[in-house]
């Protein structure tokens, strides 16, 4: 037994935690644990903080004002007496709670470098040796938000543990640990930060901020990291993504973890590519195999599995709430007491999904004349930028009908032409799948009685995406049209749109601005006598006048 003032003991129990913050309580204590991670909407598990009383505190009947006793709760006898480091070999009774209580002090109250590891380290010992031995919690909390508040009946050392979280390091943030020491001494309520963390997964697409045609093939790659399985004897770790019916599954392309490239198999070491899982085309799963015994030493490693699929017809095209939209998850063991023979982890969980939106951006070329009304029969061609200039080669394009053309990719190159594309009745052009970037309009024909543009239009479209989500905010076309600049937006929330070139056409002039130059002289010949024919008439009157 160890008597201590309640000074130190109050003391004790401000740094007895790995992440800190005390606040006063009724006796009897809470313990409100910020960050917690509740399980995903309609998920079936349950998410839980775990709590094991480790030592007693009680004040000492008789003694100084203050003076309390740590005494160690007799289930966590083993565990000090297990290893000689504890200092406890071969102690019972009141020499171990004090040996125990020393050990547990002296790491807890250390402030040298590596102390912060060393507390980890045993949080984690103790742990283990708990979900080995199996021993019942004095408690549980179901996690229900970001902050969860647990009622400690009495008064003493607590171990918290939320159950399927994992400890892997995070850069620059210290040793993160899934299990917690705190202490309650009667009537503080302490207040200490989760340092745990669950799965989560990383999903990009390369090239998403460009945007994308039909037939695309496209480069994705999940990420995630190898989870601390202390207590556990065997793990499940898998991916599972969905593609929406704008994208077409095409091969894994590598699984790695950290930099051990992992084949497909079903033997140790490898994974298991599983496609239409769950009866769902669009979904694929893919299992690191034998994921224990494999990755067990490489906590905090990094998982990444990259693999390809292609746009296909059914692609949702321009801005919109709407789009192609690709998710990713991780299903991971959330139990450690649970597991089998077959190497799989027993009861699982799943991350949150990381969205990764697809864009296949659309702009309309609106021809009209004066009155804003639509003209059709008007043509251009579309070059791209070059150095600022256009460049000296048209884009081939394919003409889809109704006046949409659809910039091809290589697997469909062969169905686009460069020759000019003309407007439909409606006067608008639909051009889909070009990228982010400048390009360049010529109208090579004006509709008849028009004049046709002497310039070619410059065309600069967008996207603009929001920077912590990298969710498609807006896009936006600028352009310069016979030294006149417009600009049009289309912003996600309002819905589906395209951004729109609005091109104008003047009526021709009754007198041609253009001709030979026999056409100019009769025509200042026929005005010069005319005049002449004034001038005689105007005489001709005065003289009658006159007489």
């Amino acid at each position: 037994m160890k008597k201590i003032k309640k000074s130190l003991a109050l003391l004790l129990a401000a740094v007895m935690v790995l992440a800190m913050g005390i606040t006063a309580s009724a006796a009897g204590g809470t313990i409100t644990i910020n960050g917690t991670v509740p399980a995903l909407e309609g998920s079936d598990e349950e998410r839980n903080i775990y709590y094991y009383k480790l030592f007693s505190i009680e004040p000492v009947t008789g003694g100084e004002d203050g003076e309390v006793k740590y005494t160690l709760e007799s289930t966590f006898n083993d565990f000090f007496t297990s290893d000689p480091k504890y200092g406890c070999t071969d102690l019972s009774g009141d020499d171990l709670s004090e040996a125990a209580y020393n050990y547990v002090a002296g790491i807890q109250l250390a402030e040298e470098e590596g102390s912060d590891e060393e507390r980890a380290e045993f949080s984690q010992d103790v742990l283990a040796w708990i979900i080995e031995k199996k021993i019942t919690p004095t408690g549980s909390e179901e996690i229900a938000g970001k902050t969860t508040t647990i009622n400690v009946a009495e008064n003493g050392l607590y171990l918290l543990n939320p159950r399927g979280a994992n400890n892997t390091a995070i850069e620059g943030t210290g040793p993160h640990t899934q299990a917690m020491l705190v202490s309650v001494v009667d009537g503080d309520a302490p207040v200490i930060n989760m340092k745990s963390a669950y799965p989560t997964v990383d999903k990009t697409a390369e090239g998403s901020e460009n945007g994308y045609t039909v037939g695309d093939t496209v480069t994705f790659t999940m990420k995630a990291n190898v989870p601390d399985m202390t207590g556990f004897t065997a793990y499940t770790f898998a991916f599972l993504d969905t593609l929406s019916e704008g994208l077409d599954f095409g091969e894994v392309k590598e699984v790695k973890v950290g930099s051990i490239t992992v084949n497909e198999g079903n033997s140790e070491a490898t994974y298991t590519l599983e496609k239409n899982y769950e009866g769902n085309p669009q979904q694929i799963k893919i299992t690191l195999n034998d994921f224990y015994d494999s990755y067990k030493e490489q906590v905090g490693a990094e998982i990444s599995v990259t693999y390809t699929a292609t746009l296909n017809e059914d692609a949702v095209i321009g801005v919109g709430t709407d789009t192609n939209k690709n998710s990713a998850k991780v299903e991971f063991s959330n139990d450690p007491s649970v597991g089998d023979s077959t190497g799989t982890g027993g009861s699982t969980d799943d991350s949150k999904e990381d969205i990764v939106e697809l864009r296949i951006f659309e702009i309309d070329i609106k021809k009209i004349n004066q009155a804003q009304e639509g003209l059709s029969d008007a043509k251009f061609q579309l070059y791209p930028d070059e150095n600022g200039s256009a460049g000296a080669t048209a884009i081939s394009l394919i003409d889809k009908g109704d006046g949409t053309y659809l910039f091809p990719n290589n697997t469909n190159q062969g169905e686009a032409t460069a020759d000019p594309f003309t407007t439909p009745e409606n006067g608008i052009i639909k051009i889909q799948g070009l990228e982010a970037g400048t390009y360049w309009l010529e109208e090579t024909e004006a509709p008849s009685g028009y004049n046709q543009l002497e310039d070619k239009v410059k065309i600069t479209l967008t996207p603009t995406f929001n920077n912590t989500t990298g969710a498609l905010e807006s896009c936006t076309v600028e352009y310069v049209c016979d030294g006149e600049t417009g600009s049009s937006t289309v912003n996600v929330v309002d819905g589906a749109g395209s951004p729109t070139v609005t091109i104008m056409n003047k009526y021709t002039s009754s007198l041609p601005n253009t001709g030979g130059i026999g056409t100019v002289i009769f025509t200042v010949a026929g005005l010069g006598l005319l005049a002449a024919v004034t001038v005689s008439f105007m005489h001709s009157r005065k003289r009658e006048d006159e007489a």
